[in-house]
């Protein structure tokens, strides 16, 4: 059996939210980014169903920047098999379906 873990990075939530120069978003440069904690409950319940049935595999999906990565690797580092990297191009309020449209492609 596969099962797929979405997760999102979101800001830490000892960080502050600075609004950037052009006053439409945050400034990042200063925002510690953790995987999202509801998403980690589901990657250890992925992973625990994945040890009581003794087989699968637990893939990490995740969208974003660069910077995703980061969570992607601390999920395997918790005991997934595989991460997958959805690259967001621009910013996604310009294209709210992009998440869906990629995701369809795997």
């Amino acid at each position: 059996m596969k099962i797929a873990v979405l997760i999102k990075q979101v800001p830490g939530s000892e960080s502050a939210l600075p609004i950037n120069d052009s006053q439409n978003w945050i400034d990042e440069s200063s925002v510690t980014f953790v995987m999202n904690p509801p998403d980690n409950y589901a990657l250890e319940e992925a992973l625990i169903l994945k040890e009581k049935i003794g087989e699968g595999e637990v893939v990490i999906v995740s969208m974003g920047p660069n910077r995703v990565q980061k969570v992607i690797r601390e999920g395997l580092a918790k005991g997934a098999d595989r991460g997958i990297h959805l690259l967001q191009e621009g910013k996604i309020e310009n294209d709210p379906f992009q998440f869906p449209k990629k995701f369809q492609q795997l």
